[in-house]
Parts: structure tokens; C-alpha cells; sequence
């Protein structure tokens, strides 16, 4: 099977760039999240903390959190935000900027940039040999 490319995956990319509309009464206000890809380490540790589980006595208890993880990443991998403000200033300039951002919107930014991988599958070849990711 070949596989048409028109782009590549850069793996070598410095700031990862994901766009937001978030809607404020009326208004859509356009949001920027700029990560820094994240190592394979704070990836392992994303990901163990959305399956964190306890067992106890039987019992199992799952513990993670997907919001959990994805401020866990966040945090690790933002470089700066755009389109943000307090007070009528530019959220950045505030001392604690990166805890005053809404969780949502981490979870959102994470998942966009971070997001799923999908294998082929013979059904992609119907759709010539390409499928979205």
C-alpha cells in the first residue's frame, strides 16, 4: 500500500500553537495556547495520572482524572498564552497567570495538542489510503 503525503510530522518542532474560541457573553473571543513539546517522561506521567487506580481489600478504586492530567501538562509545556486579560491587561502580566487560565481551557489545549494518534486500518484504503488525523 502507499500512503500519499502531502505534509510530514515534523518531530523537530519548538512550540506547539493551538488555537481557542471561547464564547464570553455575545462575544467569541479568540484564544492562543503556545506549548512546548513535552518529554517522555511528563507523557508517561500524563498518562498515569488519567489511569491512576488503588486497590484496597478487593476493592478497586480508579483515582485519575483527565482534568488532573491535563493542568498536570499544562503547566509542564506552556510557553504563553494570547487573547487573555485582567483587570484590562494582558493576563501574562500578572505574577500567577498560568493558575488563573481556566481549567477547561487547559484541558482543551492539551487534548488539541496532544491528541490522538490513529493506526491504518483496511478501511482507510476505501478512502484513499489516507485518513485524517
Amino acid at each position: 500500500m502507499t500512503v500519499k503525503t502531502e505534509q510530514t510530522f515534523d518531530v523537530g518542532v519548538q512550540e506547539i500553537i493551538v488555537p481557542l474560541k471561547a464564547k464570553q457573553g455575545e462575544a467569541m473571543v479568540r484564544l492562543v495556547h503556545v506549548l512546548r513539546p513535552a518529554s517522555s517522561s511528563e507523557l508517561k506521567e500524563y498518562n498515569r495520572l488519567q489511569s491512576e487506580t488503588e486497590i484496597k481489600r478487593r476493592k478497586v478504586k480508579f483515582k485519575g482524572s483527565s482534568l488532573d492530567a491535563a493542568e498536570y501538562l499544562w503547566n509542564k509545556t506552556i510557553r504563553r498564552i494570547e487573547g487573555y486579560s485582567f483587570n484590562g491587561k494582558p493576563l501574562m502580566e500578572e505574577e500567577n497567570w498560568q493558575a488563573m487560565v481556566p481549567l477547561m481551557h487547559k484541558e482543551t489545549a492539551i487534548r488539541e495538542a496532544f491528541g490522538e494518534v490513529y493506526a491504518e486500518s483496511d478501511e482507510d484504503d476505501d478512502q484513499e489510503g489516507e485518513r485524517e488525523l
